[in-house]
């Protein structure tokens, strides 16, 4: 293998298929919004706890909510206004 090169394997046929029920992505999208609702709370305070969790200010509140309000979005739990900040809020 060369530096700098990666090697891509297939997934298994077991976790192609990956389903989850109604119930479970409903319950994990209203998680993941408390996360976000808790992250807006104090963004100051948390601010400095997430880089100095993270190691680097590259990655801060307002990427991480970002990321839990896509996959709150991917799990059904939003629509796409309220993802994009698009009017219908």
């Amino acid at each position: 293998m060369r530096l700098g090169t990666r090697t891509r394997h297939a997934l298994p046929a077991r976790l192609t298929g990956i389903c989850t029920r109604a119930a479970d992505a409903a319950e994990l999208a209203k998680m993941l919004q408390f996360l976000g609702q808790w992250l807006a709370r104090d963004p100051g305070r948390l601010a400095a706890l997430l880089e100095e969790f993270v190691g680097h200010p590259a990655y801060g509140l307002a990427q991480l909510r970002q990321d839990l309000e896509r996959f709150v979005y991917l799990l059904g739990g939003s629509d796409f206004e309220s993802l994009f900040g698009l009017p219908g809020e």
